[in-house]
């Protein structure tokens, strides 16, 4: 039994591919003389998804098989079928069959895309700095100098000494290289907001079992300035945590209140700014004593982060190896990661210097609005509060779960995220929504929209036209299932 191997032919052959012509590629797996074919049948059995068949004209087994991956998730509800057997095979599929339809992303406070700008800074740093920054020769130095360079254009962002600078591969490990630090002195406590990152709050209860304490924060999504105060004037903690904006609400913290709280009893004062950093301008958050960002948040590359941390004093490294980073993060620098994320960072900074957020803003309150109006039961979290211009929480009209909200707006060109998990018959509510004393029932029903600098006003109207048209289906839905 032969098994066939076709070697799959680029995405433009197959859009200008006509019926009865043969395939580039694929021709040369087939039998001599066998043409590649459009069956009759090819349009019934692919209606609209994308999908690229191979068919036996037998009765024998099917195997199933990703053709390639570089189609994705095109194949994510496709049939790939691969036979295996010494008979003739045909492929067969529809010129819309490969079309990708334009999906218009609203979850970018999950991830950006790149930007050219970023993407350009990368490749020329991966040409041009090929060497380790540690080297002693002159390529390692050129790679070296331009770290140093980067670290003194990113502290002029943050305000901060460019010592302070330690270069990561992302927020998860500054903010866990944060809190190991504290974690030294076993006698500290942690006070951590209860609405931090998992990669907070995860890494703190793995730090300090049992010298953790959560802060409150108010029903509109802040932290309770007058808990802390009260606290504070009463004992020490070891340090405390409060996130800038909130990745699930966009709610704005008042990191600068605490800061000042911080200062005034002696405490150090720990901001993650991954969500913030690229949103509202960066400047003044070198004034914490630690900082943490990502560049993937705001349109560099996926990998790389900082962690802003004092360079006077010790700093316990979570990592263990090489000195590099005056000996706080072992392992060799990415200098392409690095480069391209403040290429990103100061286009960013560029648009919020020209006042690019106001619009934006208007745009977002107007969908909010539109929500408000044609949507019986919709409530936006934490709209009494100051929030990032491009973050929406909702709570949506009821339904037996928000999944079904993210499915049918996926099918219809949306991509949007959750603020809870909903699979498998178990639900399990939002961390942020439960401190933000929302009930489990509450929490189930909150859509996240986050729109990017690209998106567009159209795109939030798009966006709120298929909210509605979703609503009435999952409406008309729920009547029948309960008649």
């Amino acid at each position: 039994m032969n098994q066939i191997q076709p070697s799959l032919p680029g995405l433009n052959a197959i859009a200008n591919w006509k019926p009865g012509s043969q395939l580039p590629g694929y021709c040369q797996t087939l039998p001599p003389g066998e043409n590649v074919q459009t069956p009759p049948e090819a349009q019934q059995r692919l209606p609209t998804c994308s999908e690229i068949c191979l068919k036996k004209e037998s009765s024998l087994p099917a195997k199933r098989s990703c053709l390639n991956p570089m189609f994705g998730r095109l194949f994510t509800h496709a049939k790939n079928l691969l036979f295996q057997d010494g008979g003739s095979t045909a492929l067969w599929f529809t010129r819309r069959s490969v079309k990708r339809s334009r999906m218009i992303y609203f979850d970018h406070n999950a991830t950006t895309p790149m930007l050219p700008e970023a993407r350009q800074a990368w490749l020329e740093a991966a040409e041009r700095f090929i060497g380790n920054p540690s080297s002693p020769h002159r390529i390692g130095a050129r790679a070296d100098a331009a770290l140093t360079e980067a670290r003194q254009r990113l502290a002029i962002k943050l305000d901060c000494d460019p010592l302070d600078i330690v270069w990561t591969s992302g927020a998860t490990e500054a903010n866990n290289m944060a809190l190991h630090h504290f974690a030294s002195d076993e006698c500290v406590q942690a006070w951590v907001s209860a609405i931090e990152h998992p990669c907070v709050l995860e890494a703190a209860r793995h730090y300090f079992p049992n010298r953790l304490r959560l802060m409150p924060v108010t029903r509109a999504g802040t932290t309770n300035l007058d808990w802390l105060s009260e606290h504070l004037a009463e004992t020490r903690p070891g340090f405390v945590a409060m996130m800038a904006a909130n990745n699930e609400t966009g709610v704005l913290q008042p990191w600068r209140e605490i800061l000042a709280m911080c200062r005034q009893y002696e405490v150090p004062f720990f901001c993650d700014a991954t969500q913030w950093i690229g949103k509202s301008t960066c400047h003044g958050l070198g004034e914490c004593d630690f900082v943490s960002g990502s560049a993937h948040k705001f349109g560099g590359p996926k990998g790389v982060g900082f962690l802003k941390c004092p360079s006077k004093g010790r700093v316990y490294p979570l990592l263990h190896g090489g000195p590099q980073e005056e000996g706080r993060r072992s392992g060799t620098e990415n200098v392409a990661g690095v480069l391209s994320m403040l290429a990103a960072l100061e286009a960013r900074e560029r648009s919020i210097a020209q006042g690019e957020t106001e619009k934006r803003s208007v745009w977002r309150h107007c969908f909010e609005r539109r929500l408000g109006h044609d949507l019986a039961g919709c409530e936006i979290v934490g709209s009494s509060q100051e929030r990032l211009w491009n973050t929406v929480s909702a709570l949506m009209p009821e339904t037996d779960c928000q999944q079904r909200w993210v499915v049918k707006l996926d099918k219809i060109g949306f991509a949007v995220s959750t603020g809870s998990a909903c699979a498998s018959g178990r639900e399990e509510s939002s961390h942020v929504l439960a401190a933000m004393s929302y009930s489990p029932r509450e929490a189930s029903r909150v859509l996240r929209f986050s729109s990017g600098w690209e998106t567009t006003e159209d795109d939030w109207r798009a966006l709120a036209e298929a909210l509605i048209k979703v609503s009435c289906g999952l409406s008309v839905e729920m009547t029948r299932r309960n008649s």
